[in-house]
């Protein structure tokens, strides 16, 4: 049996199309997982920072940016050591959207008490999860959940909802 050139054509076009849908369907997860893990990382960069304090019997400095956590040295701040948490260590980095309400330094005791809280959010293009951390002050407990808002420079701690997947 042979195929006339519009049937090939035309299932040359339904396999592009079925291809496409599943090449989408990728992008939504990868840009989810990209936000799933950039999350926690977040959450495992303030644990280093409070670990850093107690290792070194001194208080701490951290600071947020695009990048991730990072030892601070601002307003004559002792870094964190071996707490910088990058956000994209293991995954191709996307266009991650980060908002938040942390100081310049967060800044940890001798004791690993947080001086300093906030909130932030993440988000990524092709997904629309959006995640938040609050660190509250002064234990410094940190909770992850899912954002209710939009993604701004002052995100709110009340938008932070619980996540039954989490």
């Amino acid at each position: 049996m042979t195929s006339s050139l519009p049937e090939l054509v035309v299932a040359m076009a339904l396999l592009t199309l079925l291809a496409g849908l599943g090449l989408g369907q990728h992008a939504n997860q990868l840009a989810r997982l990209q936000v799933e893990v950039a999350a926690r990382r977040l959450a495992v960069g303030i644990e280093r920072g409070r670990d850093a304090a107690e290792r070194m019997d001194e208080p701490c400095a951290l600071e947020l940016g695009p990048w991730g956590w990072r030892g601070a040295t601002a307003l004559g701040a002792v870094p964190c050591e071996a707490a910088d948490t990058a956000l994209d260590e293991g995954l191709i980095r996307g266009d991650l959207l980060l908002g938040h309400t942390f100081p310049g330094p967060v800044r940890f005791s001798v004791h690993g008490l947080t001086i300093d809280g906030g909130t932030l959010v993440l988000g990524a293009p092709g997904t629309d999860l959006v995640r938040c951390l609050v660190m509250s002050q002064p234990l410094g407990v940190v909770r992850i959940g899912r954002y209710a808002g939009a993604i701004t420079a002052n995100p709110k701690a009340s938008d932070c909802l619980p996540d039954p997947v989490l």
